[in-house]
């Protein structure tokens, strides 16, 4: 790996990547509601070329906004309708995520570091789910990434391109899953400059923000305005209203769960690596100097912080969070003496990661084979014996 240039274990990175995420990607049928809803709306987008009002079964959905729809819809004219065609481009921007973690974190933080940060996202048990399923969460997490990671590089380097990537990821964002793509990301920059103590006029200047809206209106405002319009506000309404701030304020469908459930989900979400979650945000507050780590600690904390006083609580809701957390992980990993842990603790870690890799072939085999729907998946309990191998 060492004699390869940056482009080619770029390219090689993204490969296996999707080679994992498309591994029995049609396996199983869609079952999950949220998936086939997404699923069949993008086919009646594809069946009567109507791509402003999103349709499922001939009813309005105002459930979110349309561009993974339009990504479902591409992959149906290339591949044909099917599941492996709905799921096809959450596994591509999956492995687009891994690849701009890898380089963001080997840019600031060094190679090791970014190949442990990969290593962490590729064997996270609710990444490779999430990246594998027909939803927008998927594209929001690149998104997301993409802006915080183009915020960071543009305020260490202040070139302009870094800048308006930035307030495109924001555009795109937000017609992923609406004002969540804009909102958290700037709360969270906002507060990193103010606990970096580097928000100073120049520097808020310096982000050229009149640029920025005009640049994400460009991009999201054309199709919210033609939905609008089209539907008489009826969409606008029942979007904005029922799936952002209720949500926020209510428990929706019975997803609720305590205050501190968020960070569970994290910790749960990347396992195996996952048991090294508490360690990476100690060792990020420790060398908060270092002011990469202070800012993925900054985004880990804001989006923990920020669901912990939602309502509705979901494990896709946190996954914005995983690059990040991942990053952390990796730095973590890639310097062994910065851990400061006892050998008796480094060994109780590592004994829980023994105990959980054994188990996790055997529990996907059993939950798989005892579920009616999804019975005939139950061999990819093969997959998960490489977590025996990763300690």
């Amino acid at each position: 790996m060492e004699n390869l240039n940056l482009k080619t274990k770029g390219f090689l990175l993204v490969v296996f990547s999707l080679i994992v995420f498309l591994q029995n990607l049609g396996e199983p049928m869609i079952y999950i509601l949220d998936e086939a809803k997404n699923a069949e709306c993008a086919r009646e987008m594809l069946v009567t070329g109507d791509y402003i009002m999103p349709y499922f079964n001939g009813q309005l959905r105002i459930d979110k906004p349309p561009l993974h729809y339009f990504f479902m819809v591409i992959a149906y004219k290339i591949f044909g309708v099917s599941a492996f065609s709905a799921r096809f481009f959450s596994a591509v921007f999956g492995a687009l995520t891994i690849l701009i973690s890898f380089l963001f974190c080997r840019r600031y933080l060094g190679e090791k570091a970014g190949w442990l940060t990969a290593l962490v996202l590729l064997s996270s048990l609710h990444y490779n789910f999430q990246m594998r399923l027909s939803v927008p969460d998927p594209y929001l997490i690149f998104f997301m990434t993409a802006a915080w990671m183009c915020f960071y590089v543009f305020l260490q380097e202040k070139v302009v391109v870094w800048i308006i990537l930035m307030y495109l990821s924001f555009g795109l964002g937000l017609l992923t899953k609406g004002p969540i793509a804009l909102a958290l990301p700037i709360l969270i920059t906002f507060l990193f400059l103010i606990w970096s103590k580097r928000l100073k006029w120049s520097t808020i200047w310096s982000f050229q923000i009149p640029l920025g809206i005009l640049i994400v209106l460009v991009v999201s405002l054309p199709w919210y305005w033609l939905n609008f319009k089209a539907s008489d506000g009826l969409w606008t309404e029942g979007f904005f209203f029922k799936h952002n701030l209720q949500k926020f304020s209510d428990t929706m469908e019975g997803h609720g769960g305590f205050f501190l459930m968020p960070l569970i989900m994290v910790i749960a979400g990347l396992l195996p690596l996952g048991i090294f979650c508490i360690h990476a945000m100690f060792l990020g507050w420790k060398q908060r100097s270092n002011q990469v780590l202070l800012f993925c600690l900054s985004i880990v904390l804001g989006v923990l912080i920020f669901f912990s006083f939602s309502q509705t609580k979901l494990p896709n809701y946190t996954a914005p969070a995983y690059p990040f957390i991942a990053i952390l992980i990796g730095f973590l990993l890639s310097k062994p003496e910065g851990m400061n842990l006892s050998l008796k603790k480094v060994k109780l870690t590592f004994g829980i990661y023994t105990i959980i890799a054994f188990a996790l072939p055997i529990a996907v085999y059993f939950g798989l084979k005892t579920a009616k729907n999804v019975h005939d998946a139950a061999g990819v309990w093969i997959w998960f014996i490489p977590y025996l191998l990763e300690p």
